[in-house]
């Protein structure tokens, strides 16, 4: 029985040579049948002062201090023992279900953490994106690429307006480059009493309302 009360069965294996066949013959009745009492008392008392876990992962580590306690008693005898093994652990068919499931509900505690973690990390860069995204010049980019997929729309009249981040010089310079901007008027009379006076249009230009005449 382990520390945390779990009973199991184990199975060991122990090689050994006689040093001295006087001591072995005269010194003790069975060496054989001592060495084994002496193996399995001193294996009871090594698990029972570890967990089962403990068990499970160092096994090798038992082995060698079962090895060490019987070393120093098998030398009184005659015996010297050269090493110590566990060679198997069994269980009862209840403590393995109970082992499984444990192990099972491990591994979807793992999972749902890991899942958890990606799901962080893709919300923090949907945000990075959408901060990038919702900058000035993504927005530039994103109004001059609508233009352009209209403009190509066969049959369609398109009228520019003013991106957001433009001012109205920035725009009344960029009609001056296709000629239709306050330059292309500097040099226009009106006619007196069509227009009204000439004050007036030239509030309207600055204004942005410029209607077909």
């Amino acid at each position: 029985m382990t520390k945390d009360n779990v009973n199991m069965t184990l199975t060991s294996v122990i090689y050994y040579h006689i040093t001295s066949p006087h001591k072995a013959a005269f010194g003790i009745t069975n060496v054989r049948q001592a060495l084994i009492e002496r193996t399995q008392t001193t294996l009871r008392h090594v698990i029972g002062a570890r967990v089962l876990q403990d068990v499970i992962e160092r096994r090798e580590e038992i082995a060698q201090s079962i090895r060490e306690i019987i070393e120093d008693t098998a030398a009184g005898w005659g015996v010297a023992v050269e090493s110590m093994l566990v060679k198997d652990i069994i269980f009862s068919q209840e403590l393995q279900d109970s082992l499984s499931m444990a192990a099972q509900s491990k591994r979807t505690g793992e999972a749902k953490v890991i899942s958890a973690r990606a799901e962080v990390e893709s919300a923090k860069l949907m945000r990075q994106a959408a901060d990038i995204l919702s900058s000035a010049p993504a927005m530039q980019i994103r109004y001059l690429e609508a233009m352009q997929a209209m403009a190509k729309t066969a049959n369609s009249k398109v009228i520019f307006l003013p991106a957001t981040n433009q001012t109205v010089q920035q725009q009344l310079a960029e009609a001056d480059k296709h000629g239709e901007g306050p330059s292309s008027y500097q040099n226009y009379t009106e006619p007196s009493g069509e227009f009204g006076n000439s004050q007036g249009f030239v509030n309207a230009q600055n204004a942005r309302v410029i209607e077909n005449m």
